[in-house]
């Protein structure tokens, strides 16, 4: 089945295409031009949407009342359709200071279930946290770092691995030795490593810092913390939750000019709080939350994760922050794909690549998507 889609402007990745056409079928983009004359089974007027990459999220830890860890196979599969309805057609679940067994068990969860979703590997944030930083995370007993390898290793190989922790309180020998394990990416997070602190983590071969301005030591003249080291660090990474709630839009602007461009990634931070009602309450790891028209709260007001979804925060970035488009877009579709080291170019939307990518408009309200040139039109 060849399908042509007409009258829409194209972001394959590096530029705008303006009022192009695009051929694909089988997987794989044919052609990309102003007019294409090529026989196609179906052709669709799109009325000027905007095609590009679709959106990864690296940080989603649970929804509708649920942590990932604790879905059922039907909640997995009906919580992935409600990502791609936004057009995330790639996630990575969180799990938050987990024991041995939580880890064991969600990993064997993704091992069984990745191939039937967009799930791309599994991010696990904690428990070597500041205590002082961990925010709703709970109080474990940490696990033997000989126990956690082993448990890690049982992720399949064609996963990332993304590994949030303060690695102030893991040896130096050991960070080395995570940081040099293919497809795993490791950030500092809730945690209040000072400048030096961070700086050094930067040279041990920490990627970045995980929620940056959440969970973080704070910015000062005489201690500039993990803000100002990841200002001076130009190579690093920092993910941000720009959700309206979790970070000020004058803070943001301030990271966006601090990073420079390509270096901050946009994550939901999905909690089981997306999808219930506002005034619902759930409970997770032994913390009872309460869903407001802000987001979930805790009992003491601490921000209990989020409640909007990707594109959604992608609009936040350029409605309220005064981002451009498609450097938005970006930070939520191919610059996560740098940060765990993918190679971009196979995801940019180019003649011979696979024909995966999502149709919106403007403000990232989603149109179809197409997954392995399985094209899906919204009504």
């Amino acid at each position: 089945m060849k399908y042509l889609l007409k009258n829409l402007d194209i972001y394959d990745g590096e530029q705008f295409l303006v009022a192009h056409e695009i051929l694909f079928g089988e997987n794989k983009i044919f052609e990309i031009a102003k007019n294409i004359n090529t026989f196609a089974d179906i052709e669709i007027d799109c009325n000027k949407a905007i095609l590009t990459p679709s959106l990864l999220d690296i940080q989603v830890n649970g929804a509708f009342g649920k942590l990932v860890e604790n879905f059922s196979t039907q909640d997995l599969l009906e919580f992935d359709n409600r990502l791609k309805l936004s057009g995330v057609l790639s996630w990575i679940p969180t799990i938050l200071s987990p024991n041995i067994e939580r880890l064991n068990s969600i990993i064997n969860f993704v091992n069984e279930h990745h191939s039937l979703t967009g799930i791309d590997g599994l991010h696990i944030e904690g428990p070597w946290l500041s205590q002082s930083k961990k925010g709703v995370h709970p109080d474990v007993s940490l696990p033997l770092i000989e126990d956690f390898i082993e448990s890690i290793d049982r992720l399949s190989k064609s996963l990332h691995i993304v590994i949030t922790q303060d690695y102030t309180k893991i040896d130096d020998a050991v960070v080395k030795q995570l940081c040099s394990r293919d497809k795993t990416t490791l950030m500092l997070g809730h945690s209040n490593a000072t400048y030096d602190e961070t700086s050094k983590l930067f040279d041990l071969g920490i990627s970045g810092i995980t929620h940056l301005g959440n969970g973080t030591s704070s910015f000062t003249p005489r201690e500039p913390g993990m803000i100002g080291a990841f200002a001076e660090h130009h190579k690093n990474w920092a993910t941000v939750v720009p959700d309206g709630k979790h970070i000020h839009k004058a803070t943001m602007k301030l990271l966006k000019v601090i990073s420079g461009r390509g270096k901050l990634c946009a994550i939901s931070d999905l909690m089981p709080g997306f999808g219930l009602n506002i005034n619902s309450k759930f409970n997770f790891l032994g913390v009872e939350a309460l869903v407001t028209k802000n987001g979930a709260v805790d009992r003491n007001g601490n921000i209990c994760g989020s409640t909007t979804l990707l594109n959604e925060c992608l609009r936040y970035l350029v409605t309220e922050c005064s981002i451009p488009f498609d450097e938005a877009l970006m930070m939520g579709s191919l610059w996560p794909r740098n940060l765990l080291k993918q190679n971009i170019n196979q995801y940019k939307i180019k003649a011979g690549n696979k024909a995966d990518f999502i149709l919106h408009d403007t403000s990232f309200n989603m149109k179809g998507y197409c997954i392995k040139g399985d094209f899906k039109l919204f009504n």
